[in-house]
């Protein structure tokens, strides 16, 4: 419950609860007309000295790749081209958790253990302009990389790119809580 959170925060306004890209846009758009937020899925909102939320789970798809790349749809572009100092990017190549910890949203506080996939070319590309632009340092924001086959691929990415352009010089990542040889292995 936000109550305590909004508090601490005299400053927020809004908040979402959950993954943000629909939620985000809807706010945005109904701002337009009105701050009654009424009918957007986890959401909590201040209207005067009133907290408001709605607590129904706001839509998660199953295709992550329907969210576009900032990335690939060249919004970085212009920073990269003009900034001329070592930059840092994020990628992430999956949402979800199985373990059900009740202090992390990855897993959704035990609500749901699904994994959801970004396609693997669409993380190839990324990491590849990561890699064109010249990124130092690549945070990968996934809660247990090492867990799935398809990561063994994303570190064999990750080296033929640094081998190719040097790029990134440095990975991190969130390895998996139960270790397996997959982990050594990557």
């Amino acid at each position: 419950y936000p109550k305590e959170y909004f508090a601490q925060h005299p400053f927020i306004d809004v908040a979402v609860r959950a993954e943000g890209e629909e939620a985000f846009a809807k706010i945005l758009t109904r701002n337009l007309e009105s701050r009654n937020f009424t009918g957007l899925t986890g959401v909590a909102w201040r209207s005067g000295d009133e907290l408001i939320r709605n607590d129904e789970n706001s839509h998660q798809p199953k295709d992550l790749d329907m969210y576009p790349s900032p990335y690939l749809e060249g919004l970085f572009d212009p920073i990269m081209a003009t900034s001329g100092m070592d930059m840092q990017a994020i990628i992430e190549t999956n949402r979800g958790c199985p373990f059900p910890c009740s202090f992390c949203y990855w897993g959704q506080g035990g609500l749901s253990r699904k994994y959801r996939f970004h396609g693997i070319e669409r993380v190839r590309k990324e990491i590849e302009w990561a890699a064109q632009n010249k990124i130092k340092y690549l945070f990968n924001a996934d809660s247990n990389f090492g867990m799935h086959k398809r990561d063994e691929e994303i570190a064999e990415i990750l080296i033929e790119t640094k081998k190719k352009t040097g790029f990134p010089e440095k990975f991190r990542t969130c390895f998996g809580k139960n270790s397996d040889e997959r982990i050594y292995q990557i």
